[in-house]
């Protein structure tokens, strides 16, 4: 028929004239509920634990270390008394405190710091190698080791213990109080020079020896503090050892002078380390210019270096590299602009 291309014709020129419908818009993406919307915002969960747990086993550490110091020492003074205060007779108590603490320092340093003594705590809270709050705990539970470890050997011998009142700290009759004071502010600085030297960071990297060899010379240390001070009034330089003991056999003469003395003389040789001997300044001053070169150093601020090249800036640049043999190259840059060569860089 002669109409149906005619009509074919017209309806495609109507279809072209139509206007194109605009395809649907996409689905939105569901909303998403209380659920979701706390497990999108939900914090990690936290890696390592808690602090807690650390810090008791390093109070039970410094309890356990003082508790075996003054078990062994006491009972070494116990058991071998009779003999006077002759040279051999000082130098056994002293070697054994001196080895005891050795072994305590080298098993415990790990664990608590190998403290044992509240006059080595009070030092390393003043240049703040510990907190005011460990101090504390480090102290009472160095307390009651001694208590502990003192009378533990007087359940195991009281009357032996009792005829030397378990070795006590007290004045003897040809010194004072003036000379026992003296004696304990000298002896404890020593060990706590020592023990500054053997925590210091900046002697431990430039002498590899000093953190392996660091209990041997704490204990040399007190070693020779009780061969000095045995004479005079029994040898404190720890103030736990004497309370532990005068709680035990009830000799309290003369009890603050053992922690007087050595408080003052672990306060200033503590201090003395620090500001003369300490590189603190050095190590704080580099870390004050850490973020400036840093910062210097972020590619916002290299981006901001100037363009242009000095005229005597060379224009070849050589590579030098090794992969599977030697080879070299050469590129020569004196054709091209500052803002390529700034660009590529």
């Amino acid at each position: 028929m002669w109409w149906k291309p005619a009509t074919r014709l017209l309806h495609r020129r109507r279809s072209a004239a139509a206007p194109t419908t605009p395809p649907p818009p996409p689905p939105h993406p569901p909303h998403p509920g209380p659920t979701t919307s706390q497990h999108a915002h939900a914090s990690p969960p936290r890696a390592g634990g808690s602090k807690s747990g650390p810090f008791r086993q390093a109070v039970v550490g410094e309890f356990s270390a003082t508790f075996m110091l003054l078990f062994s020492t006491v009972g070494c003074v116990v058991f071998t008394q009779g003999g006077g205060i002759s040279t051999a007779r000082r130098l056994e108590v002293s070697l054994i405190f001196g080895n005891a603490i050795t072994i305590l320092v080298f098993i415990f340093a790990g664990i608590s710091g190998g403290n044992i003594n509240p006059a080595v705590s009070w030092a390393l809270m003043w240049v703040g190698k510990i907190s005011p709050a460990r101090c504390v705990m480090y102290t009472i539970a160095q307390c009651l080791g001694a208590i502990a470890g003192t009378g533990f050997v007087r359940i195991m011998t009281p009357a032996m213990f009792d005829k030397v009142d378990g070795g006590a700290n007290q004045i003897a009759k040809n010194a004072n109080a003036q000379e026992a004071l003296g004696v304990e502010f000298g002896c404890t600085a020593l060990l706590v020079l020592t023990v500054m030297a053997a925590v210091d960071a900046h002697r431990a990297d430039a002498q590899k020896h000093i953190p392996t060899v660091a209990p041997l010379v704490i204990g040399l240390a007190v070693t020779a503090a009780h061969f000095i001070a045995i004479p005079v009034d029994n040898c404190s330089i720890n103030p736990a050892r004497t309370f532990g003991v005068a709680a035990i056999s009830g000799n309290w003469n003369d009890h603050i002078v053992f922690w007087v003395g050595t408080y003052l003389g672990s306060t200033a040789a503590a201090l003395i380390y620090y500001y003369l001997f300490d590189l603190h300044d050095v190590t704080h001053a580099a870390a004050a210019a850490a973020p400036a070169i840093a910062d210097a150093a972020t590619p916002a601020k290299l981006a901001a270096a100037p363009a242009a090249l000095p005229a005597s800036a060379p224009r070849t640049a050589a590579f030098v590299g090794r992969a599977g043999g030697d080879g070299e190259a050469t590129v020569d840059m004196s054709h091209a602009d500052s803002g390529a060569l700034q660009e590529w860089r």
